[in-house]
């Protein structure tokens, strides 16, 4: 009888942190990472595997390193889930030329595609984000 109220219990708890009816999604696919340097490293297969996902509402996870003049690392890692929701990690912490530095992890609502006309690269747009100061993100 205690196992049956401690599997149980288990069970609850597992609901009630979204874990055991979103197994699947607990895990996202891997899409390529992108190390995006100084203008060169972009990946059109990752972003575009990043947003086949979204667009088809499975889960997948990206990661872009953009690296700057100073050669400091920006790193963005988006996390697609079923049903729209975004996370965003943000992680600015060692750009020697931020106002704002730290790590944030934002959940976002909206999440857009735009192609640059001149270079036909794709950008994304994570927008009414909570979570941290950062409202939006472009990436």
């Amino acid at each position: 009888m205690r196992r049956l109220a401690l599997t149980g219990l288990l069970g609850l708890s597992l609901a009630a942190c979204d874990l055991l009816p979103t197994a699947v999604d607990t895990f996202p696919e891997p899409c390529p990472d992108e190390n995006f340097g100084q203008g060169d490293g972009y990946d059109r297969a990752a972003r575009d595997c990043l947003w086949k996902a979204f667009s088809d509402g499975k889960a997948a996870s990206f990661k872009t390193t953009k690296i700057t003049a100073q050669r400091d690392p920006i790193v963005t890692r988006v996390v697609v889930r079923p049903g729209g929701r975004v996370e965003v990690f943000y992680d600015n912490s060692l750009d020697t030329f931020s106002n704002e530095k730290g790590k944030y992890a934002l959940t976002c609502t909206k999440f857009q595609r735009s192609v640059d006309p001149g270079s036909e690269r794709v950008r994304f747009l994570a927008d009414n984000c909570r979570g941290g100061d950062i409202r939006a993100l472009v990436f």
